[in-house]
């Protein structure tokens, strides 16, 4: 029964109303909710089956809203993130998660991890600075810093300490392990060797042996790692070694030259990474139960100093054109590591994160837990003033605004901050978080999210696992195609994958929008288009509808997916908001300034002597083929049709964020081959070639005329009439040029160019301000 009212609608839907007769298959293209309607259908009609006619409206209307609200929507703002994930797949760098890179076009803050990230992977053992013990003075001073090369002279003490404290292992002919520690042994000539009795022995090229009784790894909370040795006299040792600040909290302070702090501070301005390394004798009456026995608290405590272990710190080539490319892209990069602040102040005005007129204030928590303030110089000494967080903020917070100062907090004082609403505040100023666990570098990236800022994290994937699943795109310098604890991974370790992250990250967020507007410009169009044709009572004809779907829309919308991103990076970042004001003017004034073209189109047919009004009242559903014989057929297609290929074509004009649309040659040539094309189907006389798109050049309405309805139109009193003559399509066709020319400069002028920025500038958004 069901079934057979159904077909009953079928049927019946043409012959509802003398306006616009509704064919079967009409109703399937546009249609996509059928069952609902049928029973809606059902619903509404009569007993007897009758049907009333503002059912059939109802259904045309949602019918047309269906067609404005087009099922591909979702895929468009999809489909440009999956090209520039293949665009960086082919440039090294791989994506677990193609939703990020959209977001990676967002970014306004890049936190760097130093050693490994900005800096060469491989430091360089640059050698050691012993105490001197040839002097008799009252306090022990530094001597020399002496190169690997000169072995014969570094302390045998030190020696045995460079050769015993590392957690380096064999493989092969090589060693593995942390390279710091791969380069520090390495250079002193010893050989490590695998015992079978389950310790390590390092020996040197005179045959002495040093047992390596037990090794405790570094730990990030400790900043240190520490071994216990036994030597050739059967005594037993420990070498602890970590940061310079670090091993003077755990040496005794007669051991400590006075000028120990500023003397590692002065090889860290340098560049060095700079570690202490600290001793402690517990003879030989133990037995190796008895030292195993003892907890890492107690072995790293009162330890004797007695060198400090100096690497050169070298910036990788690219690294100062990424950072000067993020910046000139207004994006602030900025460094959390797990150095100390002083070579991470150099590091950052090596690559130009701190420009070289800005001056750094470092932090430092007191003994008495009160946070001073001090400036950043290589030549710092007692003198040096010192400001209370206070003083600072009343002081220099205009200087911190403009970015003419900025601020180096260490994880002590970062920690204690964040007890208060005052490291808020500093955080926009903070260039150099130093001295950070993993942990903290969590809470780094976290609090820039809670102030509603796109973060990047970019680390070698070690310590930085944290913050890079924490930052809103992640990219891990790494060997590995994919790392699992980041959506991005670069193979090629260098930090230029940033710059090409965010390049294809706004590329592809301006090109899914671009994308979106065009559906949505096209669902418009086509609405606009069924309204017509519904006051007209025509149809257009088949191969109108396969020009719209089959060619415009499918073509046109692929190759508008395939733009590049721009080379440099723009001062601006896409907009991320479907109701932001320039989607909307941009796609409402596009509609707006289409329509107005129409309706002159339109208007301009009907002021013609030769036209005739289409009889939809003779209409007869049997023939729907034959209801696009007409001149108002060809008017409203043609004129649509060049407005919906054109909308392709200006929403890919790329802006800052993509190419300029030309070097889109698949889009293209689609284009221009398109509207040459459909301009000489226009301006062609009749033949079989236009009478496949049914073009008014041919005369419908002609003696005896072959279509039903002007058959019945001249049956009722109507005269033939002509052909719609050249001179009217080829007024038409400029007419049309005309539109196109002026959606050009309205997308061009005031949507991309110099309008927009004049707004820009006189309505600045509220965003979040700070110094990049």
């Amino acid at each position: 029964m069901i079934l057979t009212k159904v077909c009953h609608l079928f049927q019946y839907v043409p012959l509802c109303s003398y306006a616009y007769p509704y064919t079967l298959k009409d109703f399937f293209i546009t249609c996509e909710n059928i069952h609902l309607s049928c029973c809606v259908y059902l619903f509404f009609q009569d007993h007897n089956g009758s049907q009333s006619i503002w059912v059939t409206k109802w259904i045309y209307c949602m019918a047309i809203i269906n067609q404005i609200l087009n099922p591909l929507l979702p895929v468009a703002l999809e489909i440009g993130q999956l090209h520039s994930m293949e665009r960086l797949k082919a440039s090294g760098i791989f994506c677990l998660n193609p939703k990020r890179i959209a977001i990676a076009g967002k970014i306004r803050i890049f936190c760097f991890d130093k050693t490994g990230t900005l800096t060469k992977e491989g430091l360089d053992f640059t050698g050691v600075q012993c105490l001197d013990k040839s002097r008799t003075a009252a306090s022990p001073t530094f001597g020399p810093v002496l190169s690997p090369e000169k072995r014969d002279a570094i302390d045998k003490l030190v020696l045995h300490g460079l050769a015993t404290c590392h957690a380096v292992t064999k493989f092969g002919k090589g060693y593995v392990g942390n390279q710091v520690e791969v380069k520090m042994f390495s250079s002193i000539g010893w050989e490590l060797l695998e015992e079978t009795h389950g310790h390590k022995v390092v020996r040197n090229t005179e045959g002495v042996e040093l047992i390596i009784i037990r090794c405790y790894e570094f730990d990030h909370s400790r900043a240190t790692m520490s071994v216990i040795v036994q030597d050739y006299a059967k005594a037993f040792h420990v070498y602890c070694k970590g940061s310079f600040e670090k091993i003077q909290e755990l040496s005794s302070s007669n051991s400590l030259p006075s000028n120990y702090i500023a003397t590692a501070q002065a090889h860290a301005f340098e560049g060095c990474y700079v570690l202490g390394l600290g001793h402690k004798s517990l003879g030989s009456t133990l037995s190796i139960e008895d030292v195993l026995s003892l907890k890492r608290d107690e072995l790293e405590r009162e330890l004797n100093f007695i060198a400090l272990l100096i690497f050169r710190n070298e910036l990788k080539g690219d690294s100062r054109g990424a950072i000067e490319s993020l910046k000139e892209g207004q994006i602030r990069p900025v460094m959390v590591t797990g150095d100390n602040a002083q070579c991470g102040h150099y590091i950052a005005k090596q690559c130009s994160m701190v420009a070289s007129h800005v001056q750094v204030l470092l932090s430092e928590l007191n003994t008495d837990n009160s946070i001073s303030w001090s400036l950043m110089s290589s030549n710092e000494g007692n003198d040096a003033k010192f400001l209370s967080t206070e003083e600072l903020l009343s002081s220099h917070s205009k200087d911190l605004k403009e970015g003419a100062m900025e601020l180096a907090i260490t994880g002590k004082v970062f920690n204690q901050l964040r007890t208060t609403e005052v490291m808020d505040g500093l955080l926009l100023s903070t260039r150099i978080f130093a001295r950070f666990t993993p942990a903290d570098k969590v809470k780094v990236a976290t609090m820039h999210r809670d102030h509603g800022l796109v973060v990047g994290m970019c680390g070698d994937g070690g310590n930085d696992c944290g913050a890079l699943r924490t930052a809103h795109a992640g990219l891990a310098l790494s060997e590995a195609e994919a790392s699992v604890v980041s959506p991005f991974t670069s193979k090629d370790k260098s930090v230029k994958s940033v710059v090409d992250l965010v390049r294809e990250g706004r590329g592809a967020l301006h090109t899914s929008f671009a994308c979106y507007k065009f559906l949505i410009m096209y669902g418009l169009m086509f609405s606009i288009l069924k309204l017509c044709a519904y006051w007209y009572g025509i149809i257009p004809c088949q191969m109108d509808y396969i020009s719209i779907d089959g060619i415009a829309v499918l073509i046109l919308a692929y190759a508008m997916t395939l733009s590049y991103p721009e080379e440099k990076l723009g001062k601006s970042r896409p907009t991320s908001s479907l109701l932001a004001p320039s989607t909307i003017a941009s796609t409402v004034g596009v509609w707006a300034l289409n329509l107005l073209f129409l309706v002159g189109a339109v208007t301009f047919m009907a002021q013609q002597k030769e036209y005739v009004k289409w009889p939809a009242k003779f209409s007869h559903s049997a023939s729907w083929w034959t209801l696009g014989d007409n001149w108002e057929s060809t008017v409203l297609f043609f004129t649509m049709y060049f407005q919906y290929i054109t909308a392709a074509f200006i929403f890919t004009f790329g802006a800052t964020y993509r190419k300029n649309v030309f070097a889109n040659w698949l889009l293209l040539v689609s284009y221009i081959g398109l509207v040459a094309l459909f301009s000489v189907l226009l301006l062609l006389p009749n033949s079989s070639f236009t009478s496949q798109w049914h073009v008014a050049s041919e005369q419908f309405n002609k003696p005896n005329a072959d279509s039903p309805v002007w058959a019945m139109y001249q049956e009722h009193g109507g005269q033939p009439s002509p052909a719609m003559p050249f001179s009217f399509r080829f007024h038409l066709w400029l007419l049309i040029l005309g539109g196109l020319a002026a959606v050009n400069l309205w997308q061009k002028i005031v949507i991309e160019g110099p309008v927009a920025r004049t707004l820009a500038r006189k309505y600045p958004s509220n965003r979040l301000k700070f110094h990049f």
